[in-house]
């Protein structure tokens, strides 16, 4: 079982004061796995019924909603290997994604050249950009990934983790704007706070 080493963890919440993290990762949750979009929903829904009201807790059977928690925030990823969500008091966005996964095809697609030549490892830029989208769009879906470009890549090596920030040409919210990348195994993770 993939786990988010505590040491990362701890190193994040160093950067945020206040900050209340916590994930909870399974294969269960994988993309490879049937009905694995509803597995994540009614663990949600089970095991951490008490962050939602009674609308919200119904709200959660519908897949195409963002989780809205009554005392915190909730953000859902998966990949072929591996799924789960994160949950903190701060408004997030959380991704993950198989290394081998990203192709060069994505990220010229997906990033700016100047985006790509600053950033520490190319393959960074999906996770980063995703937990992003994830932080700042809501429901109405206003935003797609190419609004965002990633900025100020900064490392962190004592803790293997990188740090970034996000511009846009479009009028953003954001009062913190920092981003974290790190990797597990073969797995590539990306949180951003708004």
């Amino acid at each position: 079982m993939i786990k988010i080493s505590e040491k990362k963890i701890t190193a994040i919440k160093q950067k945020i004061p206040n900050l209340e993290l916590n994930f909870f990762l399974s294969k269960d949750f994988s993309a490879t796995v049937e009905n694995y979009r509803e597995n994540i929903r009614t663990a949600l829904a089970h095991d951490h019924s008490f962050h939602f009201n009674r609308q919200q807790l119904a709200d959660l059977s519908d897949l195409n909603k963002i989780p809205m928690a009554s005392d915190g925030f909730f953000s859902i990823s998966h990949c072929p290997d591996l799924g789960g969500f994160s949950f903190s008091n701060l408004k997030h966005g959380f991704d993950l994604e198989n290394i081998d996964r990203i192709s060069k095809p994505v990220i010229l697609r997906t990033c700016f050249e100047d985006e790509i030549a600053t950033v520490p490892n190319a393959k960074f830029l999906w996770v980063a950009k995703e937990a992003a989208l994830k932080a700042i769009s809501n429901n109405k879906n206003e935003f797609v990934i190419t609004d965002f470009q990633t900025e100020n890549w900064k490392s962190h090596f004592e803790n293997d983790i990188f740090s970034y920030r996000v511009t846009s040409k479009k009028t953003l919210d954001l009062s913190l704007n920092k981003g974290f990348v790190f990797s597990e195994k073969d797995i590539l993770f990306g949180l951003f706070f708004k």
